[in-house]
């Protein structure tokens, strides 16, 4: 089976390697003839396996401490590839539709949000299960990460890219594993996994500046009615509401950013100072 291989990258703590197979259909076509890759550590034992932490140590031997030792999954053609972009664009665009629907339907009929809380909640727990160290089937996997979506409150496309440009942040780390980043965990800085959830905790302050600024304004009947409005949603309910549902997202994303903490430029030192922050809002809530 032909195939070609290069070095994506070579950290101190990680090796990354590409294989581009020339038949990928080919490859592990069923569960009893998968493909094993096997790759041979020269030299010292300087690598170690994650899955097995087990030490590679050098040389050519096919000892089971020598050679790493990955089981290839089933790989997809250029078909099946396209077939798939499709669809995971018409699910993300299906998820996001379902998550504001479902959120202003409860609203406009004024119907209990307790249930809503509840399911979201559930969901929450469920989208992190592949958190933990375990082989995620790739559909699997997409399913994750739409569901993450929803869970998360991330209902606005390219928050990534507006948060680049707002923090003037060039280049973003890669996930903290690969199960991180299939689930939605695409990067190690807090603000970008966090999504347009960001968007509703900004909208606190934001509120509050307009309530005051209404203090102003308090000779006029529809001004006064809107303030009081605005103050007892946010005076605490809103607030509340939102630490509570959004708990263990805040809680994930601040641990993870606590892992590779940046300060080398004000957007990276803004990134690090609200996941310190957040994390010790969490750890502090009564509720945590």
């Amino acid at each position: 089976m032909k195939f070609e291989y290069k070095i994506k990258s070579f950290k101190s703590k990680e090796l990354t390697l590409e294989i581009i197979f020339k038949t990928p259909e080919l490859v592990s076509q069923t569960q009893q003839e998968a493909e094993d890759l096997r790759v041979i550590f020269w030299g010292s034992a300087w690598f170690v396996d994650k899955k097995f932490n087990e030490q590679v140590n050098g040389g050519p031997s096919l000892r089971r401490n020598n050679v790493l030792i990955l089981n290839i999954p089933p790989q997809r053609g250029p078909k099946k590839i396209e077939l798939s972009t499709a669809e995971v664009a018409a699910v993300d665009t299906g998820s996001v539709a379902l998550g504001i629907g479902t959120v202003a339907g409860n609203f406009v009929l004024s119907a209990s949000l307790n249930s809503l809380w509840s399911m979201i909640n559930t969901q929450q727990m469920i989208v992190l299960i592949p958190l933990f160290q375990v082989d995620l089937p790739e559909n699997a996997g997409m399913v994750f990460k739409q569901m993450m979506k929803i869970a998360a409150f991330d209902l606005v496309p390219n928050t990534e890219d507006i948060y680049n440009t707002v923090l003037g942040i060039d280049e973003l780390p890669g996930p903290l594993t690969e199960n991180f980043g299939t689930v939605g965990f695409e990067t190690t800085y807090f603000i970008h996994n966090m999504g347009s959830l960001v968007f509703f905790i900004v909208a606190f302050p934001l509120m509050s500046i307009v309530a005051f600024l209404f203090t102003f304004c308090r000779q006029y009947a529809a001004i006064r009615k809107a303030k009081k409005s605005i103050e007892e949603t946010i005076y605490w309910n809103y607030l509340i509401r939102l630490l509570i549902e959004s708990y263990t997202i805040l809680a994930v994303c601040g641990m993870i950013n606590l892992t590779d903490l940046k300060w080398d430029s004000v957007g990276t030192f803004i990134v690090s100072v609200n996941a310190i922050l957040f994390l010790v809002v969490c750890v502090a809530l009564p509720f945590g």
